[in-house]
């Protein structure tokens, strides 16, 4: 396999090596490129597209676009408010930027070797703070958690994020990879507080990304 298709590949693969990505749902039919995408090679719990055409290139500057809400009647959100959906939305945004900017620089304007990066929240859910609490507490509970952990699965009434991602490089507009997950973070991660679960796999989602592009540039 070619170097650049190793690249791509290991940009998408953080969607599902966080700490566990759920099982594929049908939400999100109408986010773009998604008829392109296939499950992933090495798992099949999360769907992504690599544009093997696309020119061998390594990035150091992104353009991080605001994250967009989903709104198709297929969206994740169930009752969450939109208040709370633009609040996400926002967090995920300023994650993004706050975890490359460490590394690499964020700009507005496209260049020979800047990225793009366009997110789509598809779907979200709170932590049950009270259930989580008491399942976390309960030898039973803790130990069904240790389970679901070891087999990368979402904990007992943990929180999640769902979002689907696309990489395009900034100057030619070529579609270089797209994903779609659920992301959330390990099982017996200590998640108390509504919105920790969903920003934690936010965090982890731009940290790993960051890592790859380190590894893409032989860090």
């Amino acid at each position: 396999m070619r170097r650049y298709q190793l690249t791509m590949i290991g940009l998408l693969f953080l969607a599902v090596t966080l700490s566990g990505c759920a099982a594929k749902e049908t939400v999100g039919t109408g986010i773009p490129q998604v008829s392109k995408m296939e499950t992933h090679p090495q798992d099949d719990r999360t769907l992504l597209y690599v544009n093997n055409n696309a020119p061998k290139q390594t990035y150091s500057k992104f353009i991080v676009e605001p994250v967009q809400i989903y709104e198709g009647a297929d969206h994740g959100f169930g009752d969450i408010s939109i208040e709370d959906r633009r609040m996400m939305a926002a967090f995920t945004h300023n994650e993004m930027m706050r975890v490359i900017s460490e590394k690499y620089a964020i700009v507005d304007t496209p260049g020979p070797d800047t990225m793009r990066i366009k997110l789509i929240l598809v779907g979200l859910e709170k932590t049950n703070t009270v259930m989580r609490g008491l399942t976390y507490g309960n030898p039973t509970g803790f130990a069904i958690n240790v389970g679901k952990g070891v087999l990368g699965k979402e904990g007992y009434f943990m929180g999640s994020i769902t979002l689907a991602g696309e990489f395009n490089d900034s100057q030619e507009g070529t579609v270089l990879a797209a994903f779609m997950g659920k992301i959330h973070p390990f099982a017996l991660d200590i998640s108390f507080s509504p919105w920790h679960a969903a920003k934690v796999g936010v965090t982890k989602l731009a940290m790993d990304f960051r890592d790859r592009i380190d590894k893409s540039h032989g860090i």
